[in-house]
């Protein structure tokens, strides 16, 4: 809007001033700080053992086991390609992780068995979809590997025998 004003043979316009635009944005990008900040995750709390639980509570608690080596190991498959599999593996030897596909598609699952006989690491792993039992064994001296398991559907056991490099983790090998 313009007021116009005349004083003494002057004609002089006023505008009235607008309202500073800089404003509304300055709302705007306010508010989408303070809605980025709501959605960044929490970490989570762990709080420390309450009295008030009871025993079966605390044994009901799942904890992920640490890890201390790590050891991918290569062989070939019957069907001609080498296939490679990484192992996790606890410091105490007791639970192992297994990553790998047996020549299907990849697969993680934990043992269901160890044994540590004379510098050996036998390790068997359940059945889970789709995926037949298997087990796996490792010189902890030579890093000499053997991975047995069925075919699909059937009752033929393969053999494959490779080599294991161990990644990370001094306590794996057996000097």
């Amino acid at each position: 809007m313009i007021n116009k004003i005349r004083l003494e043979g002057l004609q002089v316009e006023l505008l009235k001033t607008a309202k500073p635009r800089f404003q509304p944005s300055l709302l705007i990008i306010a508010g989408f700080f303070l809605g980025l900040g709501g959605c960044v995750d929490k970490p989570d709390v762990i709080s420390p053992p309450n009295s008030e639980f009871n025993s079966e509570a605390k044994s009901a608690r799942i904890l992920s086991p640490a890890y201390a080596s790590y050891v991918v190991c290569s062989a070939e498959f019957p069907d001609g390609r080498r296939y490679s599999h990484m192992l996790r593996i606890t410091a105490a030897l007791d639970v192992i992780e297994f990553t790998g596909g047996l020549g299907q598609r990849l697969f993680v699952t934990q043992t269901a068995a160890v044994k540590l006989p004379d510098g050996q690491l036998l390790a068997s792993f359940a059945a889970q979809d789709g995926i037949s039992a298997f087990d796996l064994s490792i010189d902890r001296s030579s890093l000499a590997y053997g991975l047995t398991y069925n075919l699909a559907r059937t009752v033929d056991k393969v053999v494959v025998e490779g080599r294991c490099s161990v990644l990370e983790g001094d306590g794996f090998k057996v000097e």
